[in-house]
């Protein structure tokens, strides 16, 4: 039960996953302090605040959209942030998603060294209704 209204739940868009027939496992690390748990929007006509969820692993989910790296096998996708929020203010509403991703590859011995790292934060604002701009933002 949440203390902020009904939940929302966040599903993903498959269709954008990567096509490669020959995807390496990708192993998975959700650095989360909350798992389930995404962030937070207005909803309604009164700007209720409404607790968004993943059912589901989330870190897991968001591997399919990851094909083979040339030359690197076993792969390690650590999940740091995914973050989705609302505020509104005197100039409007606003809304942010902040994503933040390490990718690690094998060097010896169950160690690994980072390569890659993805942080992003996507800001929408509008006078109305953000929602939409902010989860289906193209």
């Amino acid at each position: 039960m949440s203390i902020f209204g009904q939940h929302k739940y966040l599903t993903l868009d498959n269709s954008c996953k990567s096509k490669l027939s020959s995807v390496s496992p990708i192993k998975t690390i959700d650095n989360r302090a909350e798992s389930q748990i995404l962030g937070f929007i207005e909803t309604g006509i009164s700007n209720r605040l409404t607790e968004i969820k993943y059912d589901g692993n989330l870190v897991d989910s968001l591997s399919i959209f990851f094909g083979r790296i040339p030359g690197n096998s076993n792969i390690l996708l650590m999940l740091n942030e995914f973050n989705l929020w609302e505020f509104k203010d005197s100039d409007g509403q606003f809304g942010r998603f902040k994503l933040s991703i390490r990718f690690f590859k094998p060097v010896e011995n169950d160690r690994y060294e980072e390569f890659m790292t993805y942080d992003s934060i996507h800001s929408v604002h509008g006078q109305i209704d953000v929602t939409n701009k902010l989860i289906f933002a193209k």
